[in-house]
């Protein structure tokens, strides 16, 4: 059965019952929860590849540092480039 637009946002159907605004507060906490699942994603895969570096970046210094993703990606980025 294919899925419609209308059947899934139930405003339409039930605009006297359910108030415009209630559906989507829940659905904007989903697609938050969503994006910063992806953030953590990438933030653990990029602390992996910096402990792959360890050997050349002291940790405490990066700990230190904690300035943000575009410094773990240049950190992250073979010593070769």
């Amino acid at each position: 059965m294919p899925y419609s637009l209308d059947s899934v946002t139930p405003q339409k159907r039930h605009m006297s019952l359910v108030p415009v605004a209630m559906p989507q507060p829940v659905f904007l906490i989903k697609l938050l929860l969503a994006r910063t699942d992806k953030q953590w994603g990438r933030a653990l895969s990029m602390q992996r590849d910096v402990k792959g570096f360890s050997n050349e970046i002291h940790t405490e210094e990066l700990v230190e540092s904690q300035t943000g993703p575009e410094t773990l990606l240049e950190l992250s980025r073979p010593v070769s480039e």
